[in-house]
């Protein structure tokens, strides 16, 4: 299966490309999370994955791009998947037109922009192609790159949840942000 590239240009001579996710992808996403796992990255997943679940991940993914109710895309770096974006339909009629945005990169690709460029592709993505109104996300209080990041790009915060999020063992409020795509 061909993946459609949404976005391609290049940052520090590296080829970027932003792009749909394929089921060939699975070994670079396991090695994308157990990364992310290991250097306790402020993300929800904190144990090591197996192939096994990736590979369960990368189905139920791919499965709701073709149902039309995700956008997901993946950061091809030189070939090779280094992070990846999503934003998910609301479940029901009343919110579908808001989505759960989020987002992850690996360390050698963070502070080149290509996270900024990442998010506001798949929120345009995401508007065009599901008819997405409003984005929506919570972020550890503690990740002040990540809130730096979202209010950049055009985020507010609109509240907290005391103790929203267990960050190995220890509890952290949740800072939830909303966009509204005009």
């Amino acid at each position: 299966m061909k993946s459609k590239i949404v976005e391609k240009f290049k940052i520090r001579d590296k080829q970027i490309i932003f792009r749909y996710p394929t089921l060939k992808d699975v070994d670079d996403y396991l090695e994308l999370i157990n990364r992310l796992v290991k250097e306790k990255a402020m993300i929800n997943v904190q144990e090591k994955c197996t192939r096994k679940q990736e590979i369960n991940f990368l189905k139920d993914i791919l499965g709701q791009i073709r149902k039309g109710i995700l956008v997901h895309l993946v950061v091809e770096v030189d070939g090779k998947v280094m992070g990846n974006a999503g934003i998910p339909k609301g479940r029901f009629s009343a919110n579908s037109h808001i989505g759960e945005f989020g987002i992850i990169l690996r360390k050698e690709i963070r502070d080149m922009g290509i996270g900024t460029k990442l998010l506001n592709c798949a929120l345009k993505e995401a508007k065009n192609k599901l008819g997405m109104k409003i984005a929506e996300l919570g972020v550890f209080e503690n990740n002040e790159v990540a809130k730096k990041l979202y209010r950049s790009c055009g985020f507010k915060k609109i509240g907290t949840i005391k103790d929203g999020c267990n960050y190995y063992g220890k509890y952290v409020d949740s800072i939830i942000m909303v966009k509204y795509l005009r």
